[in-house]
């Protein structure tokens, strides 16, 4: 048989070109390659085999080396620099029992008690716990049944007990359930890996950084100094980092600074973000178009840095390289730190802060179609989202192209175009935008009935939304 080459190299094409090759050299009176032929059937399935072997043997060969090796093969090539993966964490925090009328007899709660939030979500009670008598409620800890980041839920969100405690009417927790955490991802375990010998050779700013990260359940590290921030005194570090046990952070901290060198210790305040993505579909809209754009919004939050900005409007932007949508009409988001206001354009966290996506409350609702409302020469403009409910705005411009068909006096049921127009309309702070019809954008004779114009209406820019009803409006004569 002839050289097929080397096998991280070869194509499904190349090895069935190689193989008819081979067969019309060595026995010339087999020459029937026709599709459907002995031969022909033959060679395919011999070529398939090798290809599956080759990509077996590509990827095995990649799996020995840091940068191509993924999920246990990157384990066992970490694991020769004695570095684990860090597993997942629950998340933490603490729920409420309340009852409505408070008694003499006290309220047993076993440990181990169940309560969800509305997406099914299920958390357990870590202690046995009772509400006094003629007491209405008891706090008990709680925290998330599987590990994980789902398990970081807002505050009031935790409602429901599957078996309700007897006694017990209401649950809910009111502070957010935190400190959940994925398994380490490959990156991350990666970048650990390669800074292993740089760890070992101490007094860096990078080897204390990965050296915390080294701590089991530490989520997230920034280790500055003067160069960095004009704010931090010379011979001082600061150690900001989430998740973990302090006095391992700590521990880890002072066996890798510098003599002489101050390390002060910050801990690291999770913000989740939350809130809704108002996007206008196009006309190849789907339900994945949806999921791919949550998907990146929360990549994109999950990257975030301690202390670094969120842009809403680089989060915005994803939209357009998402096939199915058109853009973001308006993001409405909201911090947990600060639940009340809406962000605007750009978020700052404090130093010692780290922003991350409240996947439970954050939703991509699509714009539906326009609807319309007339009066007199005015035309009230409302953006109706998939629940059908009228979507208010902050500040959005949307440009409509308008139709004017006008009847005629003699003969009111036969309508003739009279007029277009491409307007702006304004949404500000509110639900809805006017459109106004002035005598300037028709052309009326004495045949025609101006007080009885048909309009008709659609989003210039955006065919995936819905036309407007058509509405019928009154100009003055």
């Amino acid at each position: 048989m002839t050289d097929l080459g080397h096998p991280f190299a070869r194509d499904y094409e190349t090895l069935i070109n190689s193989l008819k090759q081979s067969i019309k050299d060595r026995a010339p009176e087999l020459n029937d390659f026709n599709e459907g032929s002995v031969i022909s059937t033959l060679v395919h399935v011999l070529s398939r085999e090798l290809k599956f072997l080759y990509e077996a043997m590509d990827q095995a060969y990649r799996r020995a080396f840091i940068d191509e090796a993924s999920g246990p093969a990157l384990e066992y090539v970490v694991a020769l620099l004695d570095i684990r993966r860090n597993e997942p964490v629950k998340a933490t925090g603490a729920v409420t029992f309340a009852r409505k009328t408070p008694t003499s007899n006290s309220v047993a709660i076993k440990a181990g008690t169940r309560v969800t939030d509305t997406r099914g979500r299920i958390f357990e009670t870590t202690a046995r716990v009772e509400i006094p008598a003629n007491q209405p409620d008891v706090k008990v800890a709680v925290q998330a049944k599987a590990p994980g980041s789902e398990g970081n839920v807002a505050a009031n969100t935790i409602t429901i007990m599957p078996t309700p405690p007897i006694g017990v009417n209401t649950v809910t927790n009111g502070l957010p359930l935190t400190g959940g955490k994925d398994e380490e991802p490959d990156e991350q375990l990666r970048e650990r890996a390669k800074h292993a010998l740089e760890t070992s050779g101490r007094a860096t700013l990078n080897a204390i950084k990965f050296a915390v990260l080294d701590v089991d359940k530490v989520e997230g590290v920034e280790v500055a100094d003067r160069s960095m921030d004009d704010s931090i005194p010379l011979g001082e570090v600061r150690v900001r980092f989430s998740g973990g046990d302090v006095d391992k952070v700590r521990e880890a901290v002072e066996q890798t600074r510098a003599a002489g060198i101050f390390a002060r210790l910050e801990t690291i305040t999770e913000v989740l973000i939350s809130g809704a993505f108002y996007v206008i579909p196009d006309k190849s809209f789907t339900e994945i178009a949806r999921t791919d754009f949550n998907a990146a919004v929360v990549a994109a939050l999950e990257k975030l840095k301690i202390g670094e900005p969120l842009s809403v409007r680089r989060l915005n932007a994803f939209a357009y390289d998402i096939p199915g949508l058109a853009e973001v009409a308006e993001a409405k988001l909201k911090s947990s730190k600060e639940p009340s206001g809406e962000i605007q354009e750009t978020y700052f966290p404090a130093r010692t802060e780290l922003l991350r996506p409240d996947k439970a409350h954050l939703a991509v609702r699509r714009l539906d179609k326009l609807k319309a409302t007339p009066q007199g020469s005015q035309i009230t403009i409302e953006l109706i989202d998939e629940t059908s409910a009228p979507v208010t705005f902050n500040q959005f411009s949307l440009a409509l192209s308008a139709t004017l068909y006008a009847p005629f006096k003699t003969t009111p049921e036969v309508k003739e175009r009279v007029g277009s127009l491409i307007r702006a309309v304004e949404f500000k702070k509110s639900d809805k935008a006017v459109l106004t019809i002035t005598k300037q954008d028709v052309e009326l004779d004495d045949e025609h009935d101006p007080t009885n114009i048909e309009v008709s209406l659609h989003a210039a820019a955006y065919p995936g939304l819905a036309e407007a009803n058509k509405v019928t409006i009154n100009l003055p004569v």
